[in-house]
């Protein structure tokens, strides 16, 4: 007799098959378990200890379904730029006076619009503290006022700061030395507005985008900010990721670039510009990460944006080589096809002429003059009907212009092959690390444990252990 599924059945999880990310779930999940009956029986060093807390992350890492990609790099790299023409639309703002201050989220929504996230509570006091501690790294541990009085009360804000002048008043006659403003004026914004911003978001139209640089008033109050766009050319799943540099002036975001790079993008792009190759804070932080977890460079893509207006041609073969010197001093390991000089902006108004775009773009109408070298004739007024058709040719035979659609279709067929196989690899590989950790603390009779089960059984055998030494001890009394 033929048995039929009832629709409950047909539907139940016993009949999904599993995923290898799911499976890898479901091993973290039993590591753990296995780890907080472990942490009973053995003693762990706060650093120890630490080792494993941090490797939590790999369960929430594991259970994203977005594909992060991240967008790396100094100030005037042009990210924003090179972000634009990936999505092949003028989204985000560009400018080489202002640069991102604040995480920029762009995602596929249900209709265009942006959101802007204000910090928490919690966030606001953890921001005061991270400044309090700037301050308290130039002045001295013992001449940096406390926010709290000699009650246990936070002392009020006007009289905090008058404090704070005091102590920078004392610092500079005794050290001869000028004391950096800019930290006092963060604290006194972050005091002294701190209760302006009662929402936790709010929603603004996309063209309002270019307000919310580095030097908006409200910046040090923002947490991130995120795009959502319905017409969108990217694949399924993939999130585009506008990091703040290293040098703005909230060591909130500094830290979430730094931590977005280690743990979260599952791609990054290092934004380079010509006569400044990988130089200042970004490449310290590089050299860093390369030493401590060297895989994560392994999910980086290197643009040289600008390689057409930064360079005469007799400088660009110097400074290639450069760049693989510098790539070479620093050990970093480059992948095939993972390094491109570009022009983010000529690719960008040539797509345009190819979508036939160009005449409803005021911000790039006002920059073809940087393609009057292929296109004479053009002009704001004048567009040729055959400019679309040349732009499709040119696209394919100018190396910055055809480099950028390489980088593209190079960086997509990454996320959709290589970023998911490599990602499950690492976890994996995470995963034994952290059970032959475990095993260095909690050795068994057993040999080395290769999975999840033999530290089962390591357990076990040592909870056996234990209890026999429980019951003799009992019998002596």
């Amino acid at each position: 007799m033929v048995k039929f599924l009832s629709a409950e059945d047909a539907f139940s999880s016993t009949f999904v098959k599993k995923t290898e990310t799911d499976l890898l779930v479901e091993k973290f999940e039993k590591f753990f378990s296995i780890y907080e009956a472990i942490k009973s029986l053995i003693t762990l060093s706060d650093i120890q200890e630490k080792y494993f807390e941090d490797r939590r992350e790999w369960l929430n890492r594991l259970k994203q379904t977005e594909f992060p990609v991240a967008f790396f790099g100094a100030f005037s790299a042009g990210k924003s730029t090179i972000i634009n023409a990936i999505l092949h639309q003028d989204i985000l703002p560009e400018s080489t006076k202002s640069t991102t201050a604040f995480p920029t989220v762009i995602r596929r929504g249900q209709q265009n619009k942006a959101i802007v996230f204000y910090l928490d509570e919690n966030s606001k006091k953890k921001l005061r503290g991270q400044i309090i501690g700037e301050f308290t790294s130039v002045v001295g541990e013992k001449d940096t006022p406390s926010i709290i009085d000699n009650k246990n009360r936070k002392k009020d804000n006007q009289q905090y700061l008058t404090e704070l002048q005091a102590a920078i008043s004392k610092y500079e006659q005794e050290s001869k030395n000028k004391f950096d403003q800019d930290i006092f004026n963060k604290l006194s914004v972050l005091l002294l507005h701190w209760d302006k911003f009662n929402k936790p978001s709010i929603s603004i139209p996309l063209n309002d985008l270019s307000k919310y640089v580095q030097g908006h008033e409200d910046s040090l109050f923002i947490d991130r900010i995120e795009v959502y766009l319905n017409n969108i050319d990217l694949p399924d799943d993939v999130i585009l990721v506008d990091l703040p540099g290293l040098k703005v002036n909230n060591s909130r975001h500094i830290e979430f670039t730094k931590q977005y790079i280690r743990k979260q993008a599952k791609a990054f792009v290092v934004c380079l510009k010509p006569n400044d190759l990988l130089e200042g804070e970004e490449v310290k932080f590089l050299v860093n990460t390369n030493k401590s977890e060297p895989t994560v460079l392994n999910r980086s893509f290197w643009l040289m944006n600008k390689w057409d207006s930064s360079l005469t041609d007799r400088e660009k073969p110097q400074e290639e080589r450069n760049f693989y010197e510098k790539v070479r001093e620093n050990s970093f390991r480059l992948g095939e096809n993972r390094f491109f000089k570009v022009s983010a902006l000529r690719y960008s108004l040539i797509h345009h002429l190819i979508n036939g775009t160009l005449s409803s773009s005021e911000r790039r109408l006002n920059e073809i003059s940087l393609i009057e070298d292929l296109f004479p004739k053009l002009s704001c007024d004048n567009i040729p009907d055959d400019a679309p058709s040349q732009a499709t040719k040119f696209l394919a035979e100018i190396p910055e212009i055809r480099d950028f659609e390489t980088f593209r279709n190079s960086l997509f067929e990454y996320l959709n092959v290589t970023a998911k196989k490599e990602f499950l690899a690492d976890a994996k590989s995470e995963l034994m690390n952290c059970i032959l950790e475990l095993h260095k603390h909690y050795p068994s009779h057993d040999k080395t444990p290769q999975n999840i089960s033999d530290l089962k059984d390591s357990l076990k055998w040592r909870k056996a252990q234990k209890d026999r030494k429980s019951t003799r001890l009992n019998s002596s009394h």
